[in-house]
């Protein structure tokens, strides 16, 4: 019996454009507490500094953005210049529980389709928005957050259907010859 293993990896896309934002306002979660929270707020997302293709969109406040991190599609934001991101997946990257300096991370997925001020205009592009807020003091505490959103994205892995069958196959074989070898 011969098992195959294959190796799955995705490819590297290379950035076509990327813009940082921050927080000019005060963010805000529902619990009180960002890592126990399932609603955040931003309180004024900024979009700042842009690269390559989005190096041409201006400095601009987009208003207050909110997301519940169990609910894929709820992060949404737009303008005339930027163009209109929308989740479709949002992924706890890290959580950093250390008291009184708790933080937290998110990868957060969607399509994007550009503005007026783009470079080269796209529809509907994989993007990824990083998130990362913090918590200073703990629990009650203000909360910062800034991030970046970039395409095309690379999705996340996920684990091939194949692979795991033949994995699986093997093994049940391979208990199988055991089985008869102990019962004879």
């Amino acid at each position: 019996m011969a098992l195959g293993l294959a190796s799955v990896g995705a490819a590297k896309a290379s950035v076509i454009g990327s813009i940082a934002y921050a927080d000019v306002g005060s963010a805000s979660v529902d619990s009180g507490d960002i890592l126990t929270a399932t609603s955040f707020t931003t309180g004024l997302f900024a979009l700042t500094v842009g690269h390559n293709d989005l190096s041409t969109v201006p400095f601009q406040i987009i208003g207050p953005v909110t997301f519940s991190p169990g609910t894929p599609g709820s992060l949404s934001f737009s303008s005339p210049t930027f163009g209109t991101f929308t989740s479709t997946s949002i992924l706890v990257s890290s959580v950093d529980p250390t008291p009184g300096q708790q933080a937290i991370s998110f990868n957060i997925y969607g399509d994007y389709t550009s503005g007026s001020s783009v470079v080269t205009p796209v529809s509907n592009v994989l993007t990824l928005l990083t998130e990362i807020g913090s918590q200073t003091g703990g629990p009650g505490s203000s909360i910062s957050d800034s991030g970046t959103l970039a395409f095309p994205a690379v999705p996340p892995s996920v684990p091939d259907g194949g692979l795991t069958i033949g994995l699986l196959g093997g093994a049940l074989a391979g208990l199988g010859a055991l089985r008869r070898k102990l019962v004879a």
